[in-house]
């Protein structure tokens, strides 16, 4: 992820709503730093993340609906 927002799609998108997302950066080992991620809901079918810094990392998310 890089220093800017990137639209996803969710697998599947959720009938009614999406009403939360949680993203989390996976830290390879390395020094961490003081990086936000962060993620917000664009649709039902769609959310973006957001990583402070760029990283070939990956971002675990979760998201809840209906």
């Amino acid at each position: 992820v890089s220093k800017e927002y990137v639209t996803n799609s969710f697998p599947k998108a959720f009938p009614n709503a999406c009403l939360n997302i949680n993203a989390t950066l996976k830290n390879d080992g390395g020094i961490a730093d003081a990086s936000v991620t962060t993620a917000h809901i664009v649709s039902r079918s769609q959310f973006r993340v957001y990583c402070g810094a760029s990283t070939n990392n990956d971002i675990f998310w979760i998201a809840i609906g209906y």
